[in-house]
């Protein structure tokens, strides 16, 4: 860049402006690091969310499993406790010998993907209280568990 004295003492810049190469290199390495250190975060942050809907889809049909089990009503279907049987992430299935609830993760999101043939499970005991666990061949870690569930 050079400067040339015009009249009474002005300079003005003449040539080309613009970013030197270790200026660009340093904007790449910071771009870098962020993207390393956010893309985990991220794909934590949805295998956590693609678990709390599961859960909150199955745990929807709590009260109605309950109030089908005392009145006698039939317990063999998602749709009779008021659940569809297919989810965006998996399909949920009713046994009413084992008074369970299960979601089954398929294969079309990131838990799936990450730990295939996993479940997440309600039970109900003896009492009727509640129960949330992960199952499956390939159980999902604490981690990723909604609180309810660990």
């Amino acid at each position: 860049m050079t400067m040339k004295k015009q009249g009474m003492q002005k300079y003005i810049k003449t040539g080309q402006g613009g970013f030197t190469l270790i200026e660009l290199l340093i904007v790449v390495a910071i771009i870098g690091i962020l993207a390393a250190i956010a893309i985990p975060r991220y794909q934590d942050y949805v295998l956590r969310s693609e678990v709390s809907s599961a859960l909150s889809s199955i745990r929807g049909g709590q009260t109605t499993f309950d109030s089908n089990l005392y009145t006698g009503d039939s317990l063999g279907s998602p749709e009779d406790i008021g659940l569809s049987a297919s989810n965006t992430y998996g399909t949920i299935s009713v046994d009413d010998t084992s008074d369970t609830i299960t979601f089954t993760f398929d294969q079309s999101g990131a838990v799936s993907r990450e730990y295939p043939d996993s479940t997440l499970v309600l039970s109900r005991d003896a009492s009727g209280a509640w129960t949330c666990a992960p199952g499956g061949s390939n159980t999902i870690p604490d981690d990723y568990l909604p609180q309810y569930c660990k």
